[in-house]
């Protein structure tokens, strides 16, 4: 009989005794590499506090669960704890998965804080770059957004929710904020990866759904019918140059290996091997060791070479109907 597991963590987990639940749940209340992969992750029920209104300093904050809202106008506690939902179900998600996640928040903070701005102008200002939808500064451990990427607009001297407003920046953002403990030493491919990974799940509600992963990620690319990649051995070394330049081996650089992340991810979470995860799985417990991402990479390959793997790569994606084309055939 199943057991629904406490401190929070939105998913039910097999085995009716506490031992066999201990094996599944970390020290932090998240799932374990032992525990299975969840089929959706829900937002648990949050009461909003209001911690400060300050319309002298025009300073506000308010707390859900796991997060502390700041922001530069009043909200109503309703609609904070409206688009709070997405915050919290994304915190549930990257606590559902068995990758052992620590989800602590920044240095000596109880709450992962994100600053709210009523304007671009503020956003801006505050180091948010010009065009984002939001942003994580890994300096201060906050995500900076302005509210009309929440949804939330001012109309006269009230402050109202769109409902159906797009969250993918906002997730992105947040998973290299809730993360971010758990990703020092892990190469670009899959810090960007993952961050798509989940901004790419099916969301509504206030709940996510990981059902049909090869299905919701190549929705999330727009189902295209071919994608080209360089060759697998120089893009999972990429460094931040190579990864984010305007030229990464073929062509429209950072902006396509955003797409090449997801799909690599993808892979190795569900494709890989019997679709457990198990390398990628060995990989992130070697680099959260201190093995270097060029050493911890022999865990993926698995005693592969890496044309064997491009192979399997390609092959996986070719049976979800997309063709890969290394066009760097140097793997």
């Amino acid at each position: 009989m199943a057991a629904a597991i406490a401190l929070g963590l939105p998913l039910t987990l097999p085995g009716s005794d506490s031992t066999e639940r201990q094996k599944l749940l970390s020290k932090h209340g998240t799932a374990t590499w032992n525990a299975p992969w969840p089929n959706e992750a829900k937002a648990g029920a949050t009461e909003i506090e209001i911690v400060r209104e300050d319309a002298k300093r025009n300073e506000y904050i308010y707390r859900s669960r796991h997060f502390e809202f700041r922001s530069d106008i009043r909200i109503s506690r309703s609609v904070v704890n409206e688009f709070s939902r997405i915050f919290e179900a994304t915190w549930a998600a990257l606590a559902a998965v068995p990758l052992n996640h620590s989800l602590t928040a920044h240095k000596n903070t109880s709450h992962f804080v994100t600053r709210l701005f009523k304007s671009s102008v503020g956003y801006l200002q505050a180091g948010g770059p010009r065009g984002s939808g939001g942003v994580y500064k890994g300096s201060t451990g906050e995500v900076l957004i302005p509210l009309r990427s929440l949804g939330v607009r001012v109309v006269g001297r009230r402050v109202v929710l769109d409902r159906e407003s797009s969250n993918e920046t906002l997730i992105h953002e947040l998973v290299h904020q809730l993360t971010a403990n758990d990703q020092r030493g892990v190469p670009h491919w899959y810090r960007e990866g993952t961050a798509e990974y989940f901004s790419a799940l099916p969301y509504r509600s206030g709940r996510f759904s990981f059902t049909n992963p090869a299905e919701f990620t190549l929705k999330s690319l727009g189902e295209p019918e071919r994608i080209d990649f360089p060759n697998l051995k120089s893009y999972l070394n990429f460094d931040r140059v190579q990864f984010f330049g305007a030229d990464s081996g073929v062509g429209r650089g950072g902006a396509a290996n955003y797409h090449r992340s997801l799909l690599v991810t993808t892979y190795f979470f569900h494709l890989d091997g019997e679709g457990d995860g198990a390398r990628i799985k060995d990989y992130l417990k070697a680099l959260r060791k201190g093995t270097p991402a060029g050493k911890a990479v022999e865990l993926l390959l698995d005693g592969r070479s890496y044309a064997q793997l491009g192979e399997a790569f390609a092959k996986a994606w070719r049976g979800k109907g997309l063709r890969v084309y290394f066009v760097d055939k140097g793997n």
